[in-house]
């Protein structure tokens, strides 16, 4: 698994986060937005209003420094 931080763009909203399972997190996010359930309120709103994810890695690092790089 790749660690690091990525940026969500949906629209002209976007979110950054940071995680040590890259790949599990994204799908966590699509497959919560699509479902209609994700827990960021703000994000699922223009989601529902778009219908466009756009997933980006911004940083890729050693597991433990994800956050110093989100930050």
């Amino acid at each position: 698994m790749t660690t690091g931080v990525y940026e969500i763009w949906i629209g002209s909203y976007f979110y950054q986060g940071s995680s040590n399972q890259l790949e599990i997190r994204r799908e966590t996010h699509y497959n919560k937005l699509k479902e209609g359930k994700h827990s960021n309120k703000k994000m699922q709103s223009v989601f529902n209003k778009y219908k466009t994810f756009e997933w980006q890695v911004l940083v890729e690092c050693d597991d433990g420094l994800q956050k110093a790089y989100e930050q």
